[in-house]
């Protein structure tokens, strides 16, 4: 089912703020190209779990956020990163199927959008443990 609103008309989506340090940087004072995958990931399968639970929450009254784990991750690099600034993720729900979520994520530094990713996020079963 399509999923970029609500029954409402709000969208689906999470935003992030972060502050970089130079403790990060892949030379020239760039942020390197596999941390931003990975803010990319992390963020994605947050939003995910978020829109998970959202939907859960008010089919099956669930209170705790479902575990969701990265299927697909596709990055595209639009700009060098700076390190000298706040980053902010934005990561909004294009798809939910069934346990399966697509999320779109952009990066931005001092508002250019530096890198945006696709990731496909699936839902761990709560018995994965015992499995």
């Amino acid at each position: 089912m399509p999923a970029s609103s609500d029954e409402t008309g709000k969208k689906l989506g999470m935003w992030l703020f972060l502050y970089t340090e130079i403790i990060l940087f892949g030379g020239l004072f760039l942020i390197y190209g596999g941390l931003i995958a990975s803010l990319i990931d992390c963020h994605s399968t947050g939003t995910g779990s978020a829109a998970l639970h959202k939907l859960l929450n008010e089919s099956q009254k669930k209170e705790t956020y479902p575990r969701c784990v990265t299927a697909s991750l596709k990055v595209d690099y639009l700009k060098p990163t700076p390190i000298d600034c706040i980053l902010e993720l934005r990561g909004k729900v294009k798809e939910i199927k069934g346990r399966k979520v697509i999320v779109e994520t952009s990066l931005y530094a001092k508002n250019e959008i530096c890198a945006k990713g696709e990731v496909i996020v699936v839902q761990v079963p709560d018995d994965w443990k015992a499995k």
